[in-house]
């Protein structure tokens, strides 16, 4: 897994067992060694199928159930900045 997000905020994976999920579709992850022995086991390879695999990568906020994708963002970062204010050095799950 990447260690820092890219210029959009979001993280890739560097390999795959199986579907390509999260996995920038790049020249070796395409054409590479690896890719041609996914392709011989007939899996996916990086940036099959559209954004089927999210090649683009993931973006912490919308890591869950699809139909929950891009919702609570605003309340995501509210408690963010709430829990950075309040709560530094503790438990954010203790009560006040």
């Amino acid at each position: 897994m990447s260690d820092k997000p890219d210029e959009h905020g979001r993280y890739f994976l560097f390999d795959s067992d199986g579907a390509p999920f999260y996995v920038k579709p790049t020249f070796m992850n395409r054409w590479g060694p690896g890719a041609w022995i996914s392709w011989l086991r007939g899996l996916p390879l990086p940036g099959d199928d559209g954004d089927t695999y999210y090649p683009q990568g993931y973006f912490i906020p919308d890591v869950g159930p699809k139909a929950f994708e891009g919702k609570g963002r605003d309340y995501f970062q509210k408690t963010m900045e709430r829990l950075e204010k309040e709560r530094t050095g503790q438990c954010p799950f203790a009560v006040p």
